[in-house]
């Protein structure tokens, strides 16, 4: 259970110089969460009643009221009461003359309405505006004297410089001076191009063609002619080269394949990227696909086929398996190991995922943790879960805070959030609430611990405070039984109650809405058995009275 500490500050009084009493006080507080850490710039939802003390530990409550706020940088949260959301009554209707009067708060630190108590204080003075409203009327003070003159203030600050004023009309033009000395003769200008080609001149007429020859015999073959001298040695390759079936002769330490200058090394396969080595912005990439969108992303690794594959600025991620992380873009901090680890997170930051499928839907949820395969399997949205084995919390979509751990725990979990389900198969009695604690299995048949269990019982936890209507009469109408469980192999005998036969017990008493009978989402009865133990004080109380009076008309009967 959360525990929230309230320091109050003050709780002021509102008053306006006008005909009308204001109806409202100002409060103030001071809100630590339960590790006493101040609270600060985060809503909170606060629930307000003013409580009216009939008699000594009797409260009447007189007004109701609920309000969202935020604290400032310091933890502080201020607002006016009376000005809410009305629960129940009306402010204007209290009656400040006939107290006392108490306020009991109460928070939900995330915003929301789940309200803890955390505080009754009594109003010692009675708000003197409000009283004036309802309170009776005194007679008319003597008008005070005048009050003297206060002394002038301080100097005002010096008032900004004025806009510059406009550009003055330009002098007249000054004297020529002399003439400079005559300068160097510049270079000799280039050669102008060749002036064009005569015409050619007319040509003579041509000769008369004279009859060709007949074509001669063709020759016999000669014989072979001797080999021609070896030609000149090319030049020889490129010492930096690699052969495209290895290269023999390297040397540890002077031979790499690489570059010597501050360019990222990228490495291609299908003309698809496949790896990369950037030292300006730190990224180190290896997988077909891997890194394939980033753009500013940096102090990124990845590796596997297109893990991290749609980032473009996410940075400080590490992504190792195929397609982990594939779908982020600008997430930051997250951390997936295994096949589709946080493989739709786009911009959820600080989550870690390792195993096949972890935190495989979770899209903008952040600060989770899950390890094991298809842990937090279909959170989308849900942060601040931690989930430890195989399948755990895999069901869970939208809740925050929730832990399991044990292979399959939580996982019958949807959108409950600050759930903590502890063992093998643990499962919650109702899947879609919160602030549930399980811890094993329905198999278990023993449980342990060192010393007994506290239960809170402060009085600022509690509301609506009565003495118990069930005593003597109550536990008549129970069957104390003995019985064995039928998951409990060695049999062994167990006392106490039927759930259903408490029930209609309670039913017949008038206490149909009470805490000792759960049911789950099967329809399986569960027993608070701790409550009995005021009950059975009360029939004792009740007992010990009868047993009194039988002494008292013995002692009676006797003197006859």
């Amino acid at each position: 259970m959360k525990k929230f500490f309230l320091i109050f500050i003050s709780i002021l009084i509102s008053v306006n110089l006008s005909a009308q009493v204001p109806q409202k006080m100002s409060y103030q507080a001071v809100i630590r969460n339960f590790n006493n850490v101040l609270v600060t710039s985060a809503p909170i939802g606060i629930r307000i009643s003013i409580l009216k003390e009939t008699s000594p530990s009797v409260y009447l409550i007189s007004y109701v009221e609920t309000q969202t706020a935020t604290t400032n940088a310091h933890g502080l949260v201020s607002l006016q009461i009376g000005t809410g959301s009305v629960v129940t009554g009306t402010f204007t209707n209290i009656n400040w003359a006939t107290g006392p009067y108490l306020i009991k708060t109460e928070t939900d630190l995330t915003g929301g309405n789940s309200y803890s108590v955390v505080g009754i204080t009594e109003l010692t003075s009675v708000p003197y505006s409000l009283y004036s409203a309802n309170g009776p009327i005194g007679p008319t003070g003597l008008t005070g004297p005048a009050g003297l003159t206060g002394p002038s203030g301080p100097a005002g600050p010096t008032g900004l410089t004025g806009a510059a004023g406009p550009t003055g009309l330009t002098g007249p033009i000054g004297l020529t001076g002399p003439a400079g000395s005559t300068g160097p003769a510049g270079p000799i200008g280039l050669t102008g191009p060749t002036g064009p080609t005569g015409p050619i001149g007319l040509t003579g007429p041509a000769g008369l063609t004279g009859p060709a020859g007949a074509t001669g015999l063709t020759g016999s073959s000669g014989s072979a002619g001797p080999m021609g001298p070896q030609g000149i040695q090319g030049t020889a390759g490129s010492v930096n080269a690699w052969s495209l079936l290895g290269s023999t002769g390297t040397i540890d330490g002077t031979n790499f394949i690489g570059s010597t200058d501050n360019v990222p090394f990228s490495i291609r396969v299908n003309n698809q990227k496949a790896g990369r080595i950037d030292p300006s912005l730190f990224n180190n990439f290896f997988g077909y696909q891997s890194g394939n969108s980033n753009s500013t992303g940096s102090r990124n690794s990845a590796s596997g086929y297109r893990a991290l594959y749609s980032n473009t600025s996410g940075s400080v991620n590490t992504a190792n398996g195929n397609s982990s992380l594939y779908f982020n873009t600008t997430g930051s901090e997250n951390t997936a190991n295994g096949n589709a680890a946080l493989y739709f997170n786009t911009s959820g930051n600080y989550n870690s995922a390792f195993g096949d499928y972890a935190l495989y839907s979770t899209n903008t949820g952040i600060m989770n943790t899950a390890s094991g395969t298809s842990a937090l399997r279909l959170n989308t949205s849900g942060s601040n879960n931690t989930a430890n084995g195989y399948n755990s919390g895999s069901a869970l979509t939208t809740g925050n805070n929730n832990t399991m751990i044990g292979n399959n725990s939580g996982s019958g979990v949807f959108n409950g959030s600050n759930n903590t389900m502890i063992g093998n198969n643990a499962q919650p009695t109702w899947s879609g609430t919160s602030n549930q604690i399980r811890i094993g299995d329905g198999n278990i048949t023993s449980a342990h611990i060192q010393v007994a269990w506290t239960i809170s019982s402060d009085l600022r936890w509690k509301s609506d405070i009565k003495n118990t209507n069930l005593g003597l009469d109550f536990i008549n109408k129970l069957r104390p039984v003995s019985y064995y469980r039928d998951n409990d192999e060695s049999k062994k005998t167990e006392y106490g109650f039927i759930a259903q036969e408490i029930e209609e017990a309670l039913n017949n008493t008038g206490a149909s809405n009470n805490g000792i009978i759960t049911k789950n989402d099967k329809g399986m009865y569960g027993v608070r058995y701790n409550d009995f133990i005021s009950i059975m004080v009360k029939a004792i109380q009740e007992q010990h009275q009868e047993i009194e009076n039988l002494k008292n008309e013995i002692e009676t009967l006797k003197k006859k």
